[in-house]
């Protein structure tokens, strides 16, 4: 089956210098008023935002104050919730609580003078 193409309508080229630079002109109007309407676009987004952050700064102080006092009590009561350490996970009926420790790492920037300090060590003179 043969592929059906598509044709592009014809685009009309300019005429002559004349109206290459008249199309250049409209084409930089265009371009200062839709930044100008972005500029206003952006303006009128930050005073939603400031508004709506303002009325949500209660709710999150609230939000914060209940997880450090769940975070409270669930540290108090581990042992009872984690059943001895066997879980790091407690499935509370709203929610979860998890319990995870990262491992410690360490991480070598400077490969060259973490070497050469070693080398002057005597204890590390070996590595």
């Amino acid at each position: 089956m043969a592929k059906t193409r598509i044709k592009q309508p014809a685009i009309e080229a300019a005429q002559d210098k004349a109206e290459v630079t008249a199309f250049i002109r409209q084409i930089g109007d265009l371009q200062r008023e839709v930044k100008r309407l972005e500029t206003e676009a952006g303006d009128k987004k930050a005073v939603i935002e400031e508004e709506y952050a303002a009325k949500a700064a209660p709710m999150c102080a609230e939000i914060m104050s209940l997880t450090e006092r769940v975070a409270a009590y669930c540290e108090a009561h581990k042992d009872e919730l984690t059943e001895n350490g066997k879980t790091k996970t407690v499935d509370f009926t709203t929610g979860l609580i998890k319990w995870r420790i990262r491992p410690p790492s360490v991480k070598v920037t400077g490969v060259a003078a973490v070497l050469a300090w070693l080398s002057e060590k005597s204890a590390f003179a070996e590595f």
